[in-house]
């Protein structure tokens, strides 16, 4: 319950837009954190959000990458702090933008895990300050 959600999707509409919101964010942060700390991040946002639905809402089942992609937004958001680059600032704003308008309209659809994903998140921002960017 705690890896394999991350790697299961329910239905192709939910697998792609997954899928392309990795392959944009990943793209982005990878050449950030490098190969194998965006791994971890990728992993143990996914893995801390799955640990908050399971001690949250332990009724329900998760399914989806969106706990690990909550982390990426707010691993991005964060990089801000750790950054001079003015692209990067901006960027982070911007993510800080999307994450919490993320949270909000995830409060009006029942189907969505507002626990992992909010562990997605913390999961992220941990990552980010235990190992933080190469560049």
């Amino acid at each position: 319950r705690l890896i394999s959600p991350i790697f299961v999707h329910i239905g192709w509409e939910h697998f792609i837009f997954n899928s392309i919101t990795l392959l944009g964010l990943g793209y982005q942060l990878e050449g950030l954190f490098g190969s194998r700390r965006f791994f971890l991040l990728y992993l143990l946002s996914g893995i801390m959000g799955n640990l908050f639905v399971l001690f949250f809402t332990p009724d329900v089942v998760g399914a989806g990458a969106s706990t690990s992609l909550f982390g990426l937004f707010a691993a991005m958001a964060l990089l801000r702090k750790f950054s001079r680059s003015p692209y990067l600032q901006v960027l982070g704003q911007r993510y800080m933008v999307l994450l919490g308008l993320n949270l909000v309209l995830g409060l009006f659809n029942p189907t969505i895990s507002m626990a992992g994903h909010i562990g997605g998140a913390i999961g992220g921002c941990l990552v980010v300050i235990f190992l933080p960017p190469l560049v």
